[in-house]
C-alpha cells in the first residue's frame, strides 16, 4: 500500500501496472523476477544487493519516502505478562540496552563480527545488509515512534472492518482488505481452552456470533471476490 502510494506520487498510477497473484517469500519473489514472471518486487538486503549486482535496477527504497518507519516490533500475551512482570521488564530493558549499543558506531565493527557468525552470507553483503538494518530496522531507544505511525494512520488502508470483538473468543479484531478483495484478520486476546478442558460446541444465534462491538460491518465485507462471479444460464 505504501509503495502504490509512493508510484502515484511520481508519476506511476496503479493503472499503469498490475499486481501479481502472491509468489511467496523474498527468495520466491527475486526467483519469479529472473524467470521473468514478474517485472519488479520489493527485497531487502542481502537479496537485494545480489539483485542489483546481477544488473536489476533499484528504484527506490521505503525509508526515502517514509522516515521513522516502525519496521521492528515486539509483543506478549496479556495474561503471561501480567504472571511474569519481571521476566517482561527484564527482556525490555535488555532490549532497550542492546539498541543502544548497536546504534553506537563505537560497536560497529564488534557487532559485524557477531552478525558474521549468526547469518550465512556473502561476506561483502555483510556489511552493508548490516548497515541498512540498523538506519531501517531499529526503532531508537525502543520507544514508540509516534510521528512513524501517523505516518501509517495518514496512509492507511481504506478498505477494511474494525476495531472490534467477538463474542465467541472474546478476541479484538480488524480486518485489512487486501488488493484483490481478500481479508486478513489482525486478532488480539483471544480465549484459550486447555486440553483437559471439556468444550461443547454449539450453535449461536447471529447476534451472538458474528460480533459483540465495533462499527457495521461494510456490505462488501461477506462478498466472495475470489471467485468470477456465475453467469445466468
Amino acid at each position: 500500500l505504501l509503495f502504490r502510494k509512493i508510484f502515484a506520487q511520481n508519476g506511476l498510477p496503479p493503472d499503469a501496472y498490475g499486481l501479481l497473484p502472491y509468489l511467496g517469500g523474498a527468495e520466491a519473489r527475486w526467483k519469479a523476477v529472473q524467470d521473468d514472471r514478474a517485472q519488479g518486487t520489493f527485497l531487502n538486503p542481502p537479496l537485494s544487493l545480489r539483485a542489483i549486482s546481477g544488473g536489476l535496477t533499484r528504484l527506490t527504497g521505503l525509508a526515502e519516502h517514509v522516515p521513522n518507519y516502525p519496521a521492528t516490533s515486539g509483543g506478549a500475551r496479556r495474561d503471561w505478562a501480567k504472571q511474569h512482570p519481571e521476566t517482561l521488564e527484564a527482556f525490555l530493558r535488555a532490549n532497550i540496552r542492546a539498541i543502544r549499543w548497536l546504534s553506537d558506531p563505537a560497536n560497529h565493527d564488534e557487532a559485524l563480527a557477531i552478525y558474521a557468525k549468526r547469518v550465512k552470507s556473502d561476506p561483502k553483503e555483510l556489511a552493508e545488509s548490516y548497515d541498512t538494518f540498523i538506519r531501517q530496522g531499529l526503532v531508537p531507544g525502543a520507544k514508540l515512534g509516534m510521528d512513524g505511525m501517523q505516518q501509517m494512520l495518514d496512509r492507511g488502508h481504506t478498505y477494511g472492518w474494525g476495531v472490534g470483538r467477538h463474542l465467541i473468543g472474546s478476541n479484538y479484531f480488524y480486518y485489512v482488505r487486501d488488493p484483490w478483495g481478500s481479508f486478513a484478520e489482525y486478532s488480539y486476546d483471544i480465549d484459550f481452552i486447555p486440553a483437559d478442558v471439556e468444550w461443547r460446541a454449539q450453535d449461536h444465534p447471529m447476534e451472538d456470533a458474528f460480533y459483540v462491538w465495533g462499527p457495521p460491518p461494510p456490505d462488501y465485507f461477506i462478498q466472495n471476490h475470489e471467485t468470477a462471479p456465475r453467469r445466468a444460464a
